[in-house]
C-alpha cells in the first residue's frame, strides 16, 4: 500500500516531487523517483513496507532489462500463484514482492495481466518499447487514481490532494455541486476540481508516446457463474470462498490487525481469520452514548475467537482541533459522518505499530445490506393502496419524537413516503438524499447546474430484478465513491492499509450469482451472510443493522457546536459564494433546540465550508 504520483508528456520531476510531498503520509517508508527525459515520462512513488519490506522491493520497480516501469499502490493477492505461472514459463524473480509478479505478468500478458491479478490497485506502468504508460484501477475501485492534464501534460496522483497542491489554477467544477449536496460525495468520474478527474474502476488508460494519443480500454465484463442450487448449498458455497479470501487478504511480511465492530461483516472475516489458525489483533471504535455503542459486541466477538482487543473510547471533546485536518483529507468535499471513527480507529492501529487491517467494506452492496435495496418489493404492494395511506403514514411520523440517533423511525418513514409512489429507480435517489429538491430550493443563493438524475444509474440495468439493480448501483457509485474512498483516505492518511475480503473477485462474481431473495427480502437484509454467521453464533446473527456511525448529532448540538458554528459563520459561508446563510442559521438553531435532527445536512454544510475556505 503506498502512495503514487507521476507526470507524462513533460513538466520533469518538479510537479511529481511536490506531489510526492503531499502523498508522504501514505508511504513514510520509502521514495523513488524515476525519469525518462528524453520520453517525457516521470513516475514517483512514496512506500509503505508490507510485502518484501526489504530494499527489493523499491519502487517505481524495472524489470531486468529496464524497460518496464511500475509504480504500484495496492495489493495483489493470488501474486504467488501468477508468480509460479510465470517461473514455470521461464521468468525469473528477483524479489518476492507482488510489485514484480505485476511488471513479469505484464511481459508475458500485456494489458490482460489486469484481467488474471486478483486484489486491489492503482498503478502506473511505462513500457519504454511499446513506448506508452498504462494507468489501472481495481474493479471495486478501493485504490483511488486521479488524473490531471495541463499544458501538453497528464498528471496522476493517488490524491486529489496531491494533484491540487501541483496546480495553480484551480478552477472548482460548480457542476458538481448540487450532486454534493445531495448525496453527501461527488460520484463518478468528476472532482470538485474542474481539471481533476477519477479514473474509472476497473479501466485502465493507454497513452501512446510520444504524441499522448489515449485509449480507454473498458473494465472485463463479469464473470458468469451457475447459481448454487439452494439456500443451504450457497452457505456451504460461501463459506468455502470466503475462507480463501480471508486467507488471501492475510499474507503480509508485517503484522495483520482487524477494524472489529458489533456487526456481521467484520465478524464473519474475524470467524475465519480464526478458523485458518490467525490471531488478529482487533481493533474497535466506542463511544460513551449507549445508542451507538457497538464496542462490547465487538469485545465479545474478540473474546471468544481469542484475538486480543482494544477499545477506543471516542470523546467529542478531543476532535475539535482536528476537524478541519480530516475534512482536508479527502481533498474535496466529503461528508459521510462514519469518516470520525474510521479516522481515529487507523490511528489506533497505526500507533499500536500495525500497517495492515481487514475490514468488511461491499458486504452491504453485494449481499443486501441495506433497507433500500428491499424497498422496491414493498413499494410495489404499496402503490396498490389508496393514496389515503399515505396520509395515515404521515400522520403516524408527525407524532413520533425527533431523534438525534443514526437515523430514527420519524426519519425513516418521511423518507419511505418521499419515494414509495415513484418508480424504484426515482425513489431510490430519493430515500438516500441529503438535501432534498424543496431544501436547496431554499438553501441555495444562486443557480448551480442540475445535478444529473440519479434513476440515470439505472440505464443498463432494465434485465436485472429491481433488488439486485438496486445493489449494482449502490456498488458503483456508493461504494466506489463514498464507502472505499472514507476507508482509503482516513486509513492511509496513518499509513494504514485496509483490505477488503467481500471484494475479492471470486466474492463479487459468487455474490452477482445468488437470486435476490437469499440477499435481501422485505424488512430482513443479508439473508445468506445471517444464516452463515448463526452457525455458530446464533442470536448475533440476527442484530439489526446500525451502521459504523458516531453520535454526531448530539455532538454538534453539545460539545462540538463551537466547530460547527465556526465553520458554518456567515463569513465562512460566504466565502462559498451560493449558500443562503439564514437558511444555514436556522437549520443550527432547529438542531441546537432539538426540535430537528439535521445531521448530516450540517455536517455536508461543514465539510463544503471548510473546502472553500482552504482555496
Amino acid at each position: 500500500m503506498c502512495g503514487v504520483a507521476g507526470a507524462i508528456g513533460g513538466a520533469g520531476e518538479v510537479p511529481v516531487r511536490t506531489m510526492l510531498a503531499a502523498l508522504a503520509h501514505r508511504g513514510p517508508d520509502d521514495e523513488g523517483i524515476y525519469a525518462d527525459e528524453a520520453a517525457r515520462v516521470c513516475l514517483g512513488h512514496r512506500r509503505l513496507a508490507i510485502v518484501d519490506t526489504s530494499p527489493a522491493g523499491h519502487q517505481p520497480m524495472a524489470d531486468a532489462s529496464g524497460d518496464i516501469w511500475l509504480t504500484y499502490n495496492g495489493e495483489i493477492y493470488n501474486y504467488k500463484e501468477l508468480a509460479a505461472e510465470l517461473a514455470r514459463a521461464g521468468h525469473v524473480f528477483r524479489s518476492a514482492s507482488d510489485t514484480e509478479v505485476i511488471i513479469e505478468g505484464y511481459r508475458a500478458w500485456g494489458p490482460a495481466v489486469f484481467e488474471k491479478i486478483d486484489g486491489m490497485w492503482a498503478l502506473a506502468l511505462y513500457d519504454r518499447r511499446a513506448r506508452r504508460v498504462i494507468l489501472s484501477r481495481d474493479p471495486a475501485g478501493m485504490k483511488p487514481l486521479y488524473i490531471a492534464r495541463a499544458g501538453g501534460t497528464l498528471l496522476f496522483a493517488s490524491e486529489i490532494g496531491a494533484l491540487a497542491a501541483e496546480r495553480a489554477e484551480r478552477d472548482i467544477d460548480r457542476s458538481v455541486m448540487r450532486d454534493y449536496l445531495a448525496h453527501g460525495y461527488i460520484a463518478g468520474e468528476a472532482t470538485a476540481y474542474a481539471g481533476i478527474a477519477s479514473l474509472r474502476p476497473g479501466t485502465a488508460l493507454l497513452v501512446e508516446l510520444p504524441a499522448g494519443k489515449e485509449e480507454m480500454l473498458p473494465p472485463r465484463p463479469a464473470a458468469r457463474r451457475a447459481a448454487p442450487r439452494s439456500l443451504a448449498d450457497a452457505e456451504t458455497a460461501f463459506a468455502r470462498l470466503f475462507r480463501e479470501s480471508v486467507r488471501a487478504t492475510l499474507q503480509a511480511d508485517v503484522p495483520v490487525g482487524i477494524f472489529l465492530s458489533g456487526g456481521i461483516d467484520s465478524t464473519l472475516i474475524a470467524q475465519e481469520a480464526h478458523a485458518l489458525g490467525a490471531r488478529l489483533q482487533a481493533f474497535t471504535i466506542g463511544f460513551a452514548d449507549a445508542d451507538f455503542d457497538e464496542s462490547q459486541v465487538a469485545a465479545a466477538a474478540a473474546a471468544r475467537l481469542g484475538f486480543p482487543h482494544t477499545t477506543r473510547l471516542l470523546p467529542p471533546e478531543d476532535m475539535a482541533d482536528d476537524l478541519p485536518a480530516i475534512f482536508d483529507a479527502f481533498g474535496e468535499p466529503f461528508a459521510d459522518t462514519s469518516m470520525l471513527p474510521t479516522y481515529y480507529l487507523a490511528q489506533t492501529a497505526r500507533e499500536a505499530g500495525y500497517k495492515v487491517a481487514l475490514a468488511g467494506d461491499g458486504a452491504d452492496e453485494l449481499f443486501g445490506g441495506y433497507p433500500t435495496h428491499y424497498l422496491p418489493r414493498i413499494t410495489r404492494y404499496w402503490r396498490q393502496l389508496p393514496q389515503g395511506a399515505d396520509a395515515l403514514l404521515a400522520q403516524l411520523a408527525a407524532r413520533l419524537p425527533e431523534r438525534q440517533t443514526a437515523l430514527g423511525a420519524k426519519e425513516k418513514l418521511a423518507r419511505f413516503l418521499a419515494g414509495a409512489r415513484l418508480p424504484y429507480q426515482e425513489a431510490h435517489g430519493v430515500w438516500k438524499r441529503v438535501f432534498t429538491d424543496a431544501d436547496l430550493a431554499e438553501l441555495l443563493s444562486a443557480d448551480l447546474p442540475q445535478a444529473a438524475n440519479p434513476a440515470r444509474a439505472f440505464d443498463d440495468l432494465d434485465a436485472l430484478d429491481p433488488v439486485e439493480a438496486t445493489m449494482a448501483v449502490d456498488f458503483r457509485t456508493f461504494l466506489a465513491a463514498d464507502c472505499l474512498v472514507k476507508s482509503d483516505i482516513c486509513a492511509m492518511r496513518h499509513g494504514v492499509e485496509v483490505r477488503a475480503p467481500f471484494l475479492n473477485r471470486a466474492i463479487v462474481d459468487f455474490a452477482r450469482s445468488l437470486p435476490p431473495a437469499w440477499k435481501a427480502r422485505p424488512l430482513r437484509t443479508k439473508i445468506l451472510l445471517r444464516r452463515v454467521l448463526a452457525r455458530t453464533l446464533g442470536a448475533q446473527a440476527r442484530l439489526p443493522k446500525r451502521g459504523f456511525v458516531p453520535p454526531l448529532g448530539r455532538w454538534l448540538a453539545g460539545p462540538l457546536r463551537e466547530p460547527m458554528r465556526a465553520l458554518l459563520a456567515e463569513a465562512a459561508i460566504a466565502k462559498v459564494g451560493f449558500i443562503e446563510y439564514t437558511y444555514v442559521q436556522r437549520l443550527m438553531d432547529e438542531h441546537e433546540r432539538g426540535g430537528r435532527d439535521h445531521t448530516k445536512k450540517l455536517w455536508s454544510l461543514m465539510s463544503l465550508s471548510r473546502f472553500y475556505g482552504r482555496l
